[in-house]
């Protein structure tokens, strides 16, 4: 089995190379998870003006692979059971 997602098949996922404006509370796994083991991804879609970017995971086969394209929406957080609360930085316009 792999130990690592092979996510560069498609660069349309966005991994943990940015910065939060409001970063994850629930539990230091699940940060840790997007910023550092790319497991977790964070898109680009916000719920409302305040809210929280949307997370997801990405289905992989036993080498690490994409197992399809689009992505499972996760809102809460798989180890600690909290309602993911998250927000990537945006440029100010």
């Amino acid at each position: 089995m792999a130990d690592r997602i092979n996510i560069e098949q498609n660069a349309d996922h966005v991994g943990g190379k940015f910065k939060w404006e409001r970063e994850p509370s629930c539990c230091d796994r699940l940060k840790l998870a997007v910023d550092d083991d790319r497991f977790i991804f964070v898109s680009n879609f916000v719920d409302g003006a305040e809210g929280s970017n949307t997370f997801y995971m990405m289905p992989v086969d036993s080498e690490g692979y994409l197992v399809r394209s689009k992505g499972v929406v996760i809102e809460h957080c798989p180890w600690c059971g909290s309602k993911i609360d998250g927000r990537k930085r945006y440029p100010r316009k």
